[in-house]
């Protein structure tokens, strides 16, 4: 199972409803009456609001903000920003977020309902189920177990069941592509069956919401409703089970996923290829139900990764590109960047050095294309401790940095020869210091005061 390795995958699949003879529509009020609370008011087509701290405390309390998007958060904020419990409503994409915030990032526990009817609950970090949770899919069935990325990591199950054991129960006998609608025949059923159909070799499920005498409609639930486009009247309509084994290598599952391999018992064991209903492909190996060994993952949104694989995680070597033409190349360890590697921009900047958890650690080395460089240390992806920055005038500086700026002992040289040696604060001189002239001699020596100099000093 994959979803966005971004909020974003999820967006393919947006769940419409279906119904069969239309019900009399239930006495609505009109929206001004309702007494909507919440993001619910803001989120309201009624709504005229145009963005910004809607009510309560958006700095450091419990407030409603609303995005420029239209998007819409309620809960906890400190120093302006999402952090403690809150919900967060994608208006976009037509999902929500509830749970832990922490400095404006999913991290902690929390619910994630998607907009296909699917939902992951459990562990988040770097703003993606990542820890043990238990992802369900629309059609019903359930992965728990360790994420990470939105990745499944745990094995997979393989169906045994096979063509021959289908109960065909009716057949569409009318569509609704845009609304994801499908009519069907059949006797004996009930609002809340679970059916399917096959399009393209994917089990697409359906749910019956509506009874009529000489016909059902249904909804198509989950990531094949994308393919709704596909179904034509006179399709079987079968009994919604647990999977199929279609001759000695092809299995569908029904939340739409599809496995084409090398199995070992109900385990995908070998080399094989699995897709996601979402779009996103991984061919490689497998063992024991999980990738491990060599493989390509490519996502729905042209970013892969290519390299090796350990109990589900990228784990070992590999190459990570992103469809914006970055990529990381080096070692992963659980899944994150972490150890050794190469990053490159797509526009050609380049790091080589160290990382941990996704982010630049350690010694590294970075050279941009306008001539700029860096040598030094890093800690949470931004320079800190010993390092040498040369700019592209032929300025230089050598000495201490602290979250990305000069902070400490250092020495700056002007491209003319002049150079202050002494002490910085936030990028500028700051403490004691010396600055020179290019023929050595000095100029003025003393206390600066951010980037002034204030006199002598004892």
């Amino acid at each position: 199972m994959i979803k966005k390795i971004a909020i974003i995958v999820s967006a393919l699949a947006i769940l419409n409803g279906c119904s069969s003879a239309p019900a009399k529509a239930p006495e609505m009020k009109p929206v001004q009456e309702q007494q909507l609370a919440g993001c619910a008011k803001y989120l309201s087509p009624a709504s005229t609001y145009k963005g910004g701290c809607a009510e309560g405390d958006c700095n450091n309390g419990i407030g409603i903000f609303v995005y420029n998007n239209g998007d819409c958060y309620e809960g906890g904020n400190k120093n302006n920003i999402r952090h403690g419990r809150g919900v967060m409503h994608y208006k976009n994409w037509g999902e929500k977020y509830e749970g832990d915030w922490v400095n404006d990032n999913r991290v902690g526990r929390g619910t994630l309902n998607f907009n296909n009817g699917d939902s992951y609950t459990g562990e988040f970090k770097l703003n993606v189920p990542w820890g043990i949770g238990a992802y369900r899919y629309a059609d019903g069935s359930i992965e728990q177990g360790e994420f990470f990325d939105y990745l499944f990591v745990n094995a997979i199950k393989l169906p045994g069941l096979t063509d021959e054991d289908k109960t065909e129960i009716g057949k569409v006998i009318g569509t609704d592509s845009s609304a994801g609608e499908v009519s069907i025949t059949g006797s004996g059923l009930k609002i809340g069956d679970k059916l399917f159909i096959e399009i393209n070799g994917l089990m697409a499920a359906l749910e019956v919401i509506e009874l009529a005498e000489d016909k059902s409609r249904c909804r198509m639930i989950g990531g094949t409703r994308m393919l709704a486009g596909k179904v034509y009247e006179g399709m079987p309509v079968f009994s919604l089970m647990p999977g199929i084994k279609r001759g000695n290598n092809t299995f569908l599952f029904p939340n739409g996923n599809r496995y084409i391999g090398e199995y070992k018992g109900n385990q995908m064991h070998g080399t094989g290829e699995f897709s996601w209903t979402n779009g996103n492909i991984y061919k490689g190996d497998f063992k024991n139900g999980m990738r491990h060994g060599k493989g390509v993952l490519t996502f729905y949104n042209g970013s892969s990764y290519s390299g090796d694989w350990k109990n589900g995680y990228m784990e070992g070597v590999g190459v990570y590109t992103w469809s914006n033409a970055n990529q990381y190349s080096g070692d992963f360890v659980k899944g994150y960047r972490e150890g050794n590697a190469t990053f490159v921009w797509g526009n050609g900047d380049k790091y080589a050095g160290g990382f941990k958890k996704d982010l630049m650690d350690g010694h590294g080395e970075y050279t941009a294309v306008n001539g700029e460089s860096y040598s030094g240390q890093y800690k949470d992806d931004m320079k800190d401790g010993k390092g040498t920055y040369i700019w592209n005038t032929g300025d230089k500086y050598v000495g201490e940095w602290k979250k990305n700026l000069q902070d400490g002992e250092g020495t700056y040289f002007w491209s003319d020869g002049g150079r202050y040696v002494g002490q910085w604060k936030d990028h500028k001189m700051h403490g004691k210091g010396v600055e020179y002239a290019p023929d050595g001699k000095i100029i003025q020596q003393g206390l600066w005061d951010n980037g002034n100099f204030i006199g002598e000093g004892k």
